[in-house]
Order: C-alpha cells, then structure tokens, then sequence
C-alpha cells in the first residue's frame, strides 16, 4: 500500500486499532521515498496539455482550444518535467524562439542548482518526437558512457488522453505505434465523464460504514438529461448545490447556484450544459473545510494502487491555485483534523478495489481522486482525473526539493507577483508562472 498508510497505522496502533490490513503492505517505504512505476519503466516523452479535458467534451480530434488555455499549455509547458526522469524528455512549443529556448536552458541549471542532481542526469526539453526518439537511447554522461542502457523502449505520455492529443501528437512526430486506438480514447473518455463519480460513490457507499466512523453518508450526485430532471435534483437539495458540466476543467463548466439569483438564470446555464454535453450533473454544495486527494496508479498488470495524498487550495467554482508541499503524513495529519483515520482507510481501501474494477486494464498511469470534507462529512469522491494532476506533481515537487518550499502556487503576473524567495518550476517565459513558495 501507499505511504499515507504509514501515518494511519501510527495513529490506529495509539489508539490500539491496528489492522491485519497492514501486514506486508508498508515495508521499504519511508516518507518522500517511494517512486511509482510509470516513472522508471521505460524512457518518455511528457507533454502538458491542459486542454485535453476541453477537448474530451468535444471529441473531435480537430479541435480549438480556447486562449487561455493554449496560453497556460504554452508557458507552463515543464510542469512536467517533475514527473520524467533520467532519459526522459518534456514536449516543449516548437514555435519557442531562440530567447525563449535561453530561458529553458537557464531554468534547467536552476533546477540541478535547486535539486542537486548533476545537468546531465536530468531530463530535457525537446521541441519534437524525433529529437527525443534520435537522442533518448544515446544520451551520454560526462564520462562518455550510456546513461541507460538497460532501458530501450520509449513512451509517450500526455497530460490525459482524447483524439485531440492523439492528433496532436501525431503532428509532432510521435510514431502510430506509441498512441491509443479510437476504440481506446472512446474507453477513457467515458471513463471521464463525471457520471463515474457516481458510481464510485454508490459503491463507497455499499462497503464502507461511513455512519459508525463518524460521518454522514456521502450524497450521491445525479445525471440529469433534461430540465425536468435537473429540476428534481434541485429540489432535492433544496436548491443549494453545484452543476457540473461532464467533461470540464479546473472549475470551468462548474456552477455554483449561490451565484445566480435568478432562477431563470441557472436554468438557463442548466439547459445550455445539456444541450452541449448531453447532460448536467447535480451535486449538493457543501460548508467544505478542506480540499484533498488521493493519488493512485493504475498498474500494467490491471492493479490500480494508492501512491498518497494530495492537499491543494481552490476558490470559488473549484477554481485550482495551488498545492500543499508537504509529506504524506503532514498532509494525513491535516485531513484526520476532519475526518477519523479509521474512515480515511476504510476509503483508501475500498477506492483500491473499486478502481481496479472500473479502470483495470483500460488505462495505466498515474490517477487522482478530488475529495473534501466539512466538519461533519467525508465527501470521498468528488472528482476522478483520469491522468496526472498537479497533486501528483506537488508530491515530486516536495521529494525533490525537501521542506524548504511549503506551497505550489499557480500566478497570473498580470495581476500579482511573485515572491523574492520563490522558485520557478516551469520557465518563466510569460505571464502565467508556477512557483514555489517558503
């Protein structure tokens, strides 16, 4: 099991509630030490695309992201390059001209400088398939000898999978050979739809006895096709809830009814959503306390397991603006404020089953599950991110740098600074930065 089993056995054997669950499943782990399998498997080829989830709700593989989001893809391009390692490469703009391509280079000695790890060790910033693939087996140390011989094969891996980014990477170079199917992309984009969230917590719901460890039940979001049916699930909640979009990103296509006060209005943002996407989903708002995640892999062999946590800050709309960079155990220690340690395994277990079962053998990578709790409700499952998430990246983010950063924090420099004491971890090369905090 992950590491954030390390601090919840802790915490049950003072309380002299250990499990048998524990035995085996712990061993050779030390908090910031376990390294995920994606990560060390084979040599690849990262690229950032925050669009991808935009372009799952259209599901064309020609499609027009909006400015925003070609902007932040475009300038936080390295995010993830915390994810590679040795022999790995990060898909970087090909339009980039020659001071921009300074600043890569600059930013990379910065990072050995800020990591410790010799230039050589770490991995590149390519413009195309072709350099990574002519480059990624003949990478030499200083030495003159082979950094990694013993790793020949190559992957690719985007920040989620569509027919958008499978097209796109086609343009840049990346050989048939290393993409998914049709038939493949069609299996994750209905694993992305949020009607998923409902069915994990159905199931959470059957075997997990959230009542006897001290929380309310978590409530069940609906999938309403029409006006009549999201009326209903209004209804339900007296009004006072959030409607989703199925396929969206970083709060955009979610809607928070306390913003509108008109009725008319939410109905007609409500019919909109259905007339794009086929449906809306509709799911109580909450007095939330705090916002987290587990992270999970999903494993070659079919086996979906939990990797940690992940504690991360939004505003209003579930708008992202930052990570936590904190062990696993700093990060249990805040949630257990909210919910019991009894709970949160019961959760983490059951979730282990349950996305073997729905996501086994249809995707292999890195996944994570948006959480949250109020003073008095675990809300297990509000979001699945079928891909990376910038949680996934805080965790690499603190095992690298240490506890001299605190936050991860995303910065529009238009509208704010940036601390003197912060460290770029993308290339600051415009106005969006993301940033290290002390």
């Amino acid at each position: 099991m992950a590491l954030y089993l390390i601090e919840l056995q802790r915490i049950l054997h003072s309380r002299g509630k250990a499990e048998e669950y524990f035995e085996g499943r712990t061993e050779g782990y030390s908090d910031g030490e376990q390294k995920s399998s994606w990560m060390s498997d084979m040599t690849t080829l990262y690229w950032f695309c925050p669009e991808n989830d935009l372009a799952l709700a259209n599901g064309g593989a020609h499609f027009t992201p909006p400015r925003h989001a070609v902007a932040l893809g475009r300038e936080a391009a390295a995010i993830v390059w915390w994810l590679a390692g040795t022999g790995d490469a990060v898909l970087m703009p090909s339009e980039a001209d020659e001071s921009e391509r300074q600043i890569w280079h600059r930013w990379l000695q910065q990072m050995a400088d800020a990591t410790g790890f010799p230039p050589e060790s770490l991995p590149r910033l390519v413009t195309t398939a072709e350099e990574f693939a002519d480059t990624a087996i003949g990478n030499k140390d200083a030495d003159g000898s082979t950094l990694h011989p013993s790793i020949p094969q190559k992957a690719v891996r985007p920040w989620g999978w569509s027919l958008y980014t499978v097209e796109q990477l086609r343009k840049r170079g990346v050989s048939d050979t290393l993409l998914p199917t049709a038939g493949q992309i069609e299996t994750l984009r209905s694993l992305s739809h949020r009607r998923i969230t409902s069915a994990i917590n159905r199931r959470l719901v059957a075997m997990v006895d959230f009542e006897s460890m001290g929380s309310l039940r978590p409530e069940i979001p609906v999938e309403a096709a029409t006006i009549a049916e999201a009326e209903e699930a209004l209804r339900l909640w007296d009004g006072r809830v959030f409607v989703k979009a199925p396929w969206s990103s970083s709060g955009r296509g979610v809607a928070d009814s306390r913003d509108y006060s008109n009725p008319k209005s939410m109905r007609q943002r409500i019919a909109s959503t259905i007339h794009a996407q086929g449906s809306c989903m509709i799911e109580p708002a909450y007095d939330k306390a705090i916002d987290f995640a587990m992270l999970f892999e999903a494993r070659g062999d079919g086996e979906v397991k939990a990797q940690g946590w992940s504690e991360f800050s939004t505003v209003r709309q579930s708008v992202y603006t930052g990570n936590c960079l904190a062990t696993d155990n700093e990060i249990v220690a805040d949630i257990t404020r909210y919910v019991g340690p009894s709970l949160l395994q019961a959760v983490g277990s059951a979730l282990e089953q349950i996305l073997t079962e729905i996501i086994g053998g249809k995707y292999v990578g890195p996944l994570g599950i948006d959480m949250m709790a109020d003073t008095n409700r675990l809300v297990p499952c509000v979001e699945l991110n079928l891909r990376p998430t910038m949680g996934t990246v805080a965790r690499l983010v603190r095992q690298m740098l240490g506890a001299d950063y605190r936050r991860m924090r995303v910065v529009n420099t238009k509208k704010e600074g940036c601390p003197a004491t912060s460290l770029d971890l993308v290339p600051p090369v415009g106005d969006f930065r993301i940033i290290a905090v002390k």
